[in-house]
């Protein structure tokens, strides 16, 4: 019979060794126990706490972690390849979840390979030449982490907080680090080659970087937390920009002349006579974006992205309308669109080449 231990009080045994392979553990107070090679492999530990427990060379290759506290645990050689860290959603509180508590924990050396780490907590945690690679860890917070020697090759880190994290000499090849707060973290001796990452963003003007970051913020907690970045009519002419997430921010009338926003997210962005002449827009994704009397003279729009984008309206309703991108009244003149397919967007009156399309 598989074993059900939920909502058990476990803390402060010695339990090194102990085999709960697939065990129901959801709850379970660990707290300060020795579990030392440890094996829950494929347990179910839905907001398990581990605080301060000593779980080195444990393996949790595959369980539900959603929700579990590590704070404080000592994770050294732990393997969590496949595990699922997200947030967990207590269900009989709708709308409220427990975010997986990794600060101040030692996971150096710990196989996370693939693993779920979405929105959680890893602030202060110890990651060195931890293997990351594949991983989820979109919106987690990873500020002040060290992550030296780190293996993070391929893994998903946008909207992610390095703020003064430590990523000397940190693998990084094919990561995806859109959004990402990066003010304040190192680099030295990492590989980025292929990573999707602007380190120019941590030289911008600070109260930039504070409405950059608060945006992220309002973007990953759907508009709970954070706020929306407003910059109406503001001058960011040559900024590099690339691979900025400023998805819904409000760009009306701003002056982006030869700067770089490529492979940028500016979804349901409002540009609406924003001045992108000469601006850089190679693989942006534009999807529902509003640049209505746009000047786009000479842009580079190669590779974008305008498909149209589902608002959902009140969920009594189920109400669902599609947002397409508007170019109506744009001035495009000297630009390639012969690759993009304009039966998607609204090009209403826009300028090609001097004549109204």
């Amino acid at each position: 019979m598989r074993a059900d231990l939920r909502h058990a009080d476990l803390s402060h045994l010695k339990l090194s060794g102990i085999n709960l392979q697939g065990a129901n553990l959801a709850g379970v107070d660990f707290s300060k126990s020795q579990l030392i090679r440890a094996n829950f492999r494929e347990a179910d530990l839905f907001c398990a706490v581990f605080e301060g427990a000593d779980l080195s060379d444990a393996n949790f290759a595959r369980a539900d972690l959603r929700g579990t506290q590590f704070h404080k645990a000592i994770l050294s050689g732990t393997d969590f390849t496949g595990a699922d860290l997200r947030a967990g959603t207590i269900m009989e509180s709708p709308g409220e979840g427990m975010t997986t508590d990794l600060s101040h924990a030692n996971l150096n050396r710990s196989t996370l390979r693939k693993a779920t780490l979405a929105h959680a907590n890893l602030a202060n945690a110890s990651l060195k030449k931890a293997d990351l690679g594949q991983a989820d860890l979109r919106g987690a917070d990873l500020s002040s982490a060290i992550l030296s020697e780190a293996k993070l090759e391929d893994a998903d880190l946008s909207g992610a907080n390095l703020n003064g994290a430590d990523l000397s000499s940190a693998h990084l090849r094919g990561a995806d680090m859109r959004g990402a707060l990066l003010d304040g973290a190192k680099f030295a001796n990492a590989d980025i080659s292929e990573a999707m990452v602007n380190l120019s963003v941590a030289k911008l003007p600070r109260d930039v970087q504070v409405a950059l970051r608060d945006h992220a913020v309002w973007l990953m907690s759907n508009g709970h937390d954070g706020s929306r970045a407003v910059f109406t009519g503001a001058d960011f002419t040559g900024i590099d920009l690339s691979m900025v997430n400023l998805s819904a921010a409000d760009l009306r009338e701003c002056r982006f002349p030869g700067a770089n926003l490529s492979q940028g997210l500016l979804m349901l962005a409002d540009l609406r006579k924003a001045d992108l002449s000469g601006a850089n827009l190679y693989q942006a994704n534009l999807g529902g974006a509003r640049l209505a009397g746009c000047n786009l003279q000479g842009a580079n729009l190669e590779a974008i992205r305008i498909d149209p984008i589902e608002i959902k309206g009140k969920a009594s309703t189920g109400e669902v309308r599609l947002q397409r991108t508007d170019f109506s009244g744009a001035d495009l003149t000297g630009v390639d669109l012969s690759r993009i397919d304009r039966r998607i967007a609204d090009f209403t009156n826009a300028v090609f080449g001097g004549e109204p399309a």
